[in-house]
């Protein structure tokens, strides 16, 4: 089985690993932990943006976390530039994902109307989407 867990450089991104870490999952599950930034203009010698900077570091401690709690399982991590939703669906597309795992704030007054990154991913992507709904991280941290 091949899994992407979608996070973001926010502090609600180990809500996502809990949630995935306390489901059974096949021994061959293969995790691709994800992250998108959207590009930001810089000059060509900058090599890298805060947001890029802070996306690599998200990315590398979920990868730790997803690590420990399932010691055996196989778990790459990538970051890439470009929106969300269109990045996600492509990676889960050329991958051939079976899930995509990716939270969700559930404050859109309206839900039929689309535009979030959840709600696209939904609509386009070629397999099951997984929703974990987050609470605000203020909440969260003091759990």
């Amino acid at each position: 089985m091949k899994v992407i867990i979608a996070i973001d450089q926010t502090g609600n991104w180990k809500q996502i690993i809990e949630a995935t870490v306390k489901r059974s999952w096949p021994s061959d599950t293969i995790f691709r932990i994800l992250t998108v930034v959207e590009p930001v203009e810089t000059p060509l010698d900058k090599p890298k943006t805060h947001h890029e900077s802070a996306a690599d570091k998200v990315v590398h401690e979920a990868r730790a976390l997803l690590f420990k709690h399932l010691p055996g399982c196989t778990v790459y991590s990538e970051v890439r530039k470009g929106k969300p939703a269109d990045e996600l669906v492509t990676v889960a597309a050329n991958w051939m994902v079976d899930r995509i795992i990716l939270g969700t704030h559930g404050r859109q007054a309206n839900r039929l109307i689309p535009g979030t990154v959840p709600q696209l991913v939904t609509k386009k992507s070629c397999c099951s989407v997984d929703l974990v709904k987050l609470t605000p991280a203020a909440a969260a941290a003091a759990q």
